[in-house]
């Protein structure tokens, strides 16, 4: 809004830049022009010269992404606010200990062998190894024994 007139043109490099990364804009919430001349009545100009690109492996974690254009305050910009949440059915399920598995003589087999398995480096690393190879082992085991419970 003001100053010289749009033409197609000037979101030509915009577009081609998208369309080479496979980005879309999600669309926005509030004031359409984000920038200001900060100048006043005739010489006023606003522009959304600032954006939001995501791509889709960013759109199938956060399906939910809003984005929304704040008011501007002092600066000649206005603030973009982006929210996301992760969408949870696309994220690992956690991993939990069933105490049932207890009652089952070989799950203690199966945790003693994972857990005496050698892993080399910093004691951290060695138990964060040895953490991840018993919880891949009982796993496993849960599977073929009870049918993944």
């Amino acid at each position: 809004m003001g100053g010289r007139p749009w033409q197609e043109s000037d979101a030509y490099d915009l577009r081609r830049f998208a369309s080479t990364w496979n980005l879309k804009d999600p669309g926005f919430s509030g004031p359409s022009f984000i920038w200001s001349n900060k100048q006043q009545e005739e010489n006023l100009i606003l522009e959304r010269i600032d954006r939001v690109f995501i791509n889709s492996n960013w759109e199938n974690l956060f399906a939910s992404t809003r984005v929304m254009h704040l008011p501007r305050i002092s600066s000649d910009h206005s603030p973009i606010l982006v929210c996301f949440k992760a969408d949870e059915s696309n994220l690992p399920k956690p991993f939990h200990f069933l105490s049932a598995w207890t009652k089952d003589p070989s799950c203690k087999d199966i945790i003693a062998t994972s857990w005496n398995q050698i892993f080399r480096g910093s004691n951290a690393y060695k138990l964060k190894k040895k953490l991840n190879h018993t919880k891949h082992n009982l796993k496993r085991w849960n599977s073929t024994s009870f049918g993944n419970i």
